[in-house]
């Protein structure tokens, strides 16, 4: 970070001296970006579409960083430009459209992407980007028919082939899934995210061995996958093999320590290992909990042990705010509903129980 504030400070000299340079704009909006200051990234990049109104990857980058800042009306006024322009080529259609349906403005993206599938309803890349499209609306069926006519226009394309087994690892069609990236190993065995997809569809197809084995050559190929680490981690956890567990999950944590996820199941693993781990486990969720103070298992914990330590008034405080928070928390009911009985209030517990059962009820009926 340090090396890419240097790089900002030189640009904005550079800028001082040329402020109609629109390379130097774009490349110094790219570095704003790369820091998360997308304020300042969208001034620079409109500089740079003013000073070069037909370059289309400033115009792309301004659409993103408008995007990411929360400035929809003008992100949209922006593609509606693209779509406007006789110049726009498909390919930045593409893009766009890839780039809108990542940012969940799928009914835009359907806008743009309906155009590049209609001037080049053969190109392997718009099926794809339509797929990609489909899988976030949740309409999986024609998610899976567009990657697949992707592969079969492109059938050595690896982006294609993982899509398509995406798709079907999101119609729980996991088995085939599986087969179907096995039949082309030897094109991408030396791909990490094709070993890691593969990883997910065997786990999911509860083919246990096979998934371990690929999860751990994705990550051979790539260390620095955390997605693969955490998976790894989350299939010894559920094997009941918690020093592993805890190996691939510290990993995990280690490359993304803001992950709540990672730190949720990683806590697990210190509280199942027991007393002798209780230092490590409150560490984690404390940390848990200092990146979302509302976090409901890191506070069931903390009750926990605070009834183990005899602190009852301290639990009911806990468990008060999380049955606040998430009504339909059943555990944090359950657990409540015991604390209030220890501390002889019986109408409560009584009345937590009530609403545990109608919960249960309402769960049943789903």
């Amino acid at each position: 970070r340090a090396e890419i504030q240097k790089a900002i400070a030189a640009y904005e000299k550079g800028l001082a001296l040329d402020p109609r340079n629109g390379t130097a704009c774009y490349n110094y909006a790219k570095l704003l970006i790369a820091v998360e200051n997308y304020s300042e990234a969208s001034e620079a990049l409109r500089r740079a579409v003013s000073i070069a109104p037909h370059d289309q990857e400033a115009r792309l980058a301004l659409v993103d960083v408008l995007l990411r800042s929360g400035e929809k009306a003008e992100a949209s006024e922006n593609v509606g430009k693209f779509l406007k322009d006789p110049r726009t080529q498909t390919a930045t259609l593409v893009a766009l459209g890839e780039l809108l349906t990542r940012s969940a403005e799928l009914r835009l993206a359907g806008t743009v992407l309906d155009r590049a599938i209609v001037s080049a309803p053969n190109s392997a890349p718009t099926q794809l980007a339509m797929s990609r499209l489909y899988l976030a609306r949740r309409q999986v069926g024609k998610a899976i028919g567009f990657a697949r006519r992707a592969v079969e226009l492109s059938p050595r394309s690896e982006p294609a082939n993982l899509a398509l087994a995406e798709a079907l690892i999101s119609g729980q069609r996991n088995r085939e899934a599986a087969e179907f990236l096995l039949k082309s190993q030897d094109q991408f065995d030396s791909s990490a995210a094709y070993h890691y997809t593969l990883g997910i569809a065997q786990y999911r197809a509860a083919q246990f061995t096979p998934a371990i084995s690929s999860l751990r050559k994705a990550i051979q190929l790539d260390p620095t996958l955390d997605t693969a680490q955490f998976l790894l981690g989350q299939v010894f956890f559920g094997a009941g093999d918690l020093d592993q567990a805890e190996e691939y999950l510290k990993k995990a944590t280690a490359l993304k320590p803001r992950n709540v996820l990672y730190l949720i199941y990683l806590a697990r693993v210190y509280d199942l290992k027991g007393g002798d781990y209780r230092q490590e486990a409150t560490e984690v969720t404390n940390r848990i909990l200092e990146l979302d103070p509302e976090e409901a298992e890191g506070r069931e914990r903390q009750a926990k042990w605070a009834i183990e330590g005899g602190d009852l008034a301290g639990a009911r405080a806990l468990l008060e705010k999380v049955v606040e928070t998430l009504p339909k928390r059943i555990p944090a009911r359950v657990m409540l509903a015991t604390v209030y009985y220890r501390l002889k209030l019986r109408k409560q517990g009584d009345e937590q129980r009530k609403i545990i059962r109608e919960l249960e009820a309402e769960t049943q009926v789903r």
